[in-house]
């Protein structure tokens, strides 16, 4: 009888372990549910230290608990702003994410009744290039390999019918700013191409 017995025991044993595995596994399951709820989102989904400051081109999902249309994935622009809806301009740049949150949270109170909000940085980006002024599309656009003005013109969905094209200049991040003239027109018909010049992290074209 002593075999019958160990099987017994063993048989017990096996079932205490798959129910405790069945367990486990809804568990897990739990924490992973409702991944739009405030609370139950990571908010640090691309492993940034804890004390990460939030900067210029990072992208940001900003979600407000059961106000659908006020939750959007923004850019923190070149002045280190975002703007949401509601509560318009928020200055992010140089925040963690905690201050973001406590921030965004404080400025939707004004608006709305215990608001539930969470902040989560969708993105790290440090390398965007912007344009500004006078095109279809202004903004942060991803740095590409043998981008040139022409090329961020053309992204930016070209100028618009007030541009100066013969007064676009270039503000270069890693010359302190200086300030480099592009004349469109003549890069645009082929002269002057020594006007195109490659972009680098930080660049901003502008178009008067």
């Amino acid at each position: 009888m002593q075999p019958s017995r160990n099987f017994a025991v063993v048989g017990v044993l096996a079932l205490t372990a798959a129910i405790a595995w069945a367990e486990g596994s809804s568990t897990v399951s739990d924490r992973t549910s409702a991944p739009d709820a405030p609370g139950n989102i990571s908010t640090n989904p691309v492993g940034v230290n804890i004390d990460y400051k939030i900067d210029t081109g990072d992208l940001l999902r900003i979600s407000v608990k059961g106000e659908p249309q006020l939750s959007k994935s923004v850019f923190v622009d070149r002045s280190g702003t975002v703007v949401l809806p509601l509560v318009n301009t928020l200055p992010l740049a140089g925040l963690t994410v905690s201050e973001a949150q406590a921030l965004v949270q404080g400025s939707f109170q004004k608006y709305l009744k215990h608001p539930e909000t969470t902040v989560v940085i969708q993105q790290v980006n440090r390398f965007l290039i912007y344009i500004t002024g006078n095109v279809v599309r202004a903004g942060g656009y991803p740095l590409t390999k043998g981008l040139d003005v022409t090329a961020i013109i053309h992204e930016a969905g070209g100028l618009t019918r007030s541009a100066k094209a013969g007064k676009i200049y270039l503000l270069q991040r890693s010359t302190g700013k200086v300030k480099r003239k592009v004349d469109y027109n003549a890069v645009s018909r082929g002269r002057k191409r020594q006007e195109d010049f490659l972009l680098a992290a930080g660049d901003t074209v502008v178009v008067p």
